[in-house]
């Protein structure tokens, strides 16, 4: 009577796949504590061992079917390290659920003193534990192959960049053809009784920590061989995780705090070409500016390029993961990147606020300027678009490009930058006119010049408007320009 509830969790269980397996084991133990403390005939130690026993026998089953131990070594190691690390989880996750249950017995004791399971877990879990550390095993087998296979595209610059290369290479293959051990294995490598696993995995591992010491020797020779901060970086973040096997990282840690000497040049070099910005200052046409940039978006995005390239360096470093970065030198060159990264910030909010409390007088100035000019010697007309115009178009235009956060474009720019294809279509016309109107008067001969002289004196009284009351904010510009485009178009002909 008292099983018949846990018989259906445990049918459960056993209709279950492994991925749905989770959320049904604690239901399990929360059933075999209602049968210790209600069932008398149960209520004894070697009975419930037993019925644990059995629980865990299933576990290993369902676990072992959802692994497929025959294609652990031969399908996509990602996938299957996913699977394996699932797995792992849920087979401690039930050890957990068991410990808190024999430490909440006592709950299930209504009106009764409470009787402990005082029996010794290793009771319950010895072979549980075996196959869990058998799935350890096949974890890390799993989790040296995705290491390893970092190698296949690894290249090391430098001098001896070429030959340390080729070592990376040779080791890589020679690490390849090892591993198809596993790949072509007979038996079940989840059979906690095979023996054969054990003799294989203990090759594996003595094979490893040899090529763990040839590969810690050539990041070693790397570090010594590589020009710049910046080539080792790249040199370790190629080898990634491997960096963190414990042969390797013993081996290579004495160099590290080279790399933050590295860092301390890299900022004082960056201190150097930022105090020459700022001096530029004074003469604007001399300041380094991002590549064919206006003046104010050019110099936001170098600061940017030097803000990204020192948090980047400082970013890997911390990555590094190892005591380096806590020694009081890393600390004293930390703050100098602290320093740094204020010293570009106040720069930048100097530059654009200067930008942003002028922007907008300088165009209200310039849109109220008549749309032509006359010279009075020659009178030739010409277009009367102001540079500073044109510069806060290119300005709002690369500045939207950048897409800062932290940059917020002023209204008076906005709003010319939203007329920017309607000023094009003005000044595409605007010039057509001027040059159709100027040809005319560079090329009329004398003879020729009482033909035409009434519709150029009509023409000149049309452009007249445009010299000295149409401006770039007036209405119906647009029309007067095709009309006059009309005019100087019959006058060309």
């Amino acid at each position: 009577m008292y099983l018949n509830p846990l018989k259906s969790t445990i049918e459960t269980l056993e209709e279950s796949e492994f991925d749905q397996l989770q959320p049904r084991l604690a239901p399990v133990l929360h059933t075999l504590c209602l049968v210790w403390a209600n069932s008398t005939h149960y209520r004894m130690p070697s009975r419930i061992i037993v019925v644990l026993q059995e629980i865990c026998n299933l576990l290993i089953r369902i676990a072992t079917e959802y692994l497929s131990p025959e294609e652990i070594f031969k399908g996509e190691t990602d996938e299957a390290l996913v699977k394996i690390k699932y797995v792992i989880g849920v087979l401690e996750q039930f050890k957990t659920d068991f410990e808190d249950k024999r430490n909440g017995l006592a709950e299930y004791f209504k009106d009764m003193e409470p009787v402990p399971w005082e029996f010794a877990s290793s009771l319950v879990f010895a072979r549980y534990n075996c196959f869990l550390g058998r799935v350890r095993q096949i974890e890390d087998l799993v989790e040296t192959t995705i290491e390893f296979n970092r190698l296949e595209k690894i290249e090391i610059g430098g001098m001896k960049g070429k030959a340390l290369s080729k070592q990376v290479e040779n080791l890589f293959l020679e690490f390849t053809e090892f591993v198809t051990i596993f790949q072509n294995i007979t038996y079940n490598c989840l059979d906690i009784k095979e023996p054969s696993f054990k003799r294989d995995y203990d090759k594996f591992k003595e094979k490893i920590e040899y090529l763990d010491l040839r590969l810690a020797s050539i990041i070693n020779q790397g570090f010594d061989d590589c020009g710049s901060l910046e080539a080792i970086l790249k040199m370790l973040d190629a080898f990634g995780s491997l960096l963190d096997r414990p042969i390797i990282r013993k081996d290579s840690e004495p160099k590290y705090p080279m790399l933050v000497q590295l860092y301390e040049v890299e900022l004082d070099l960056t201190k150097k070409m930022f105090d020459q910005q700022n001096a530029l200052l004074k003469d604007t046409s001399s300041i380094v500016l991002h590549v064919n940039m206006p003046f104010v978006a050019g110099v936001l995005q170098w600061c940017q390029g030097m803000r990204e390239r020192i948090s980047l360096i400082k970013n890997k470093l911390v990555q590094l993961n190892n005591g380096t970065i806590e020694t009081a030198e890393a600390v004293i060159v930390f703050q100098k990147y602290d320093q740094m990264m204020e010293l570009l910030k106040d720069f930048e909010i100097k530059i654009y606020s200067d930008w942003t409390g002028s922007v907008g007088e300088v165009s209200e100035l310039n849109l109220d300027l008549p749309l032509l000019t006359r010279n009075d010697e020659s009178k030739l007309i010409s277009v009367n678009f102001d540079p500073q115009l044109v510069s806060v178009l290119r300005e709002v235009r690369y500045l939207e490009s950048i897409k800062r956060e932290d940059i917020e474009i002023p209204d008076s720019a906005a709003n010319i930058y939203n007329k920017n294809d309607l000023f094009r279509q003005y000044l595409a016309n605007l010039d057509l006119i001027v040059s159709r109107y100027n040809k005319v008067r560079e090329t009329i001969l004398d003879v020729e010049y009482p033909l035409i002289e009434g519709q150029l004196g009509h023409l000149d009284v049309q452009l007249d408007r445009a010299i000295t009351s149409l401006n770039w904010k007036s209405e119906a510009v647009w029309e007067y320009i095709e009309e006059t485009r009309q005019t100087t178009g019959g006058l060309e002909q």
